[in-house]
């Protein structure tokens, strides 16, 4: 994503990337907790995404979104190391963003392929930091299995308390539909992942400008006749 800012973005698609994968992916069967469910591996993977066009830019897939390492940060900002006030480096202006996906997973930096399905001893993450507006879906609650609630609104599959790492968030989210597409039921066990220190926070920056595409919800009311009976 790091050489984006070198492409005429602010053609047809005024700011607004669309992504699809509709390969036959990879079946595969996987077992958790002694339930297995077949699926077929896809996903978007959003990387070296710290520097976006400085007109803002929205990424829309219909798959599930992997945002690995800083967004729209312009390095590595002194949020990741303690001062969560300050989620861009010196001189980078945080362009109005947003991430729009069948479900929204945050990878840190630190994130290796090659340990992906190893222990959770070997997916150890480093503090990361996140502006953008998010818009996704969740894996309703029912049948015994709880959804997550909105403090899991982001999925992660790393070991953040490790070196108390943090996880930074700058940004609105949206929930607006159910996955239909990245749809395991939430995990609570600490072998999937363990949670970060989070620092959530919105961007007040959306109060005089929006990411490209911004959502419009227009409500329509049908006025009815009515009358007083005595």
């Amino acid at each position: 994503m790091n050489k984006l800012p070198a492409w005429n973005h602010t053609g047809s698609g005024g700011g607004i990337i669309y992504i699809s994968d509709t390969s036959a992916g990879t079946a595969i069967n996987c077992t958790l907790n002694g339930n297995t469910v077949s699926t077929v591996k896809r996903g978007i993977r959003l990387k070296n995404g710290a520097t976006l066009p400085s007109g803002g830019m929205t990424v829309v897939a219909e798959n599930p979104v992997y945002i690995q390492g800083d967004y729209n940060t312009g390095g590595v900002p002194p949020s990741d190391s303690g001062t969560y006030t300050s989620p861009t480096v010196n001189g980078y202006t945080r362009t109005n963003a947003a991430v729009v996906g069948d479900a929204i997973n945050v990878l840190s930096g630190a994130w290796s392929d090659a340990n992906s399905d190893k222990a959770i001893s070997q997916r150890v993450a480093t503090s990361t930091t996140v502006n953008a507006a998010l818009v996704t879906g969740q894996v309703p609650s029912g049948s015994g299995f709880y959804s997550g609630g909105g403090e899991n609104f982001v999925r992660f599959l790393e070991d953040w308390q490790k070196n108390s790492n943090t996880f930074t968030y700058y940004g609105s989210m949206v929930e607006l539909f159910n996955s239909l597409q990245g749809t395991g039921k939430w995990q609570a066990n600490a072998s999937t992942y363990k949670a970060p220190g989070l620092h959530w926070y919105y961007d007040t920056n959306f109060q005089s400008g929006s990411p490209p595409g911004t959502l419009q919800i227009a409500a329509y009311l049908q006025q009815q006749r009515w009358y007083q009976v005595y």
